[in-house]
């Protein structure tokens, strides 16, 4: 679906009509590579952090985080010390749907409750966000992580930890 940006309310039906819409296939190409790893959304690459330590801090959002806190202090959290830490910006007009970054095996998913963050425009037609929604979001926000072990040996198990609202996580 693409929005009618003329039609009232774009021409969706609902809010929920707008955060589910469909695409087209060739809307939105995704690579059949195995070894690819793609962006779990439609989101712009906003942080990369590399060789992240286990409780050292890496920074999200101006704030520093430790990649413990961030998963949880899941039992899974070892695997990923020394590797990358990429952080995603859907924006609010954004397909609000999650898709698994590699081609893999689900190995474990949970939500870990917390706090939930809005967001508003920056152009002025809307507050802006305070304190913890632009700091802590990463380590505070509610979140729903999910464990995916990879079928290229080369990148191993991915988390994909996606903040607030997180219904829309399979």
């Amino acid at each position: 679906m693409i929005p009618d940006r003329s039609a009232e309310h774009w021409g969706f039906a609902s809010f929920n009509d707008f955060f589910h819409r469909k695409f087209k296939p060739e809307a939105r190409p995704v690579s059949t590579d195995p070894t690819a790893v793609l962006a779990p959304g439609e989101a712009t690459l906003i942080r990369h952090e590399r060789q992240v330590e286990k409780n050292a801090g890496f920074t999200l959002k101006g704030q520093s985080h430790s990649l413990a806190d961030t998963l949880n202090n899941s039992a899974c959290t070892d695997r990923f010390v020394g590797g990358d830490v990429l952080q995603l910006l859907v924006p609010a007009t954004g397909y609000h749907r999650w898709h698994a970054p590699v081609d893999g095996v689900v190995r474990h998913v949970e939500t870990v409750p917390g706090l939930v963050f809005g967001t508003a425009e920056l152009d002025g037609s809307g507050p802006v966000g305070q304190g913890p929604s632009l700091g802590g979001a990463a380590a505070s926000s509610t979140r729903a992580l999910v464990f995916i072990e990879s079928t290229a040996p080369r990148i191993g198990t991915v988390c994909l930890a996606a903040n607030a609202p997180i219904a829309n996580v399979k």
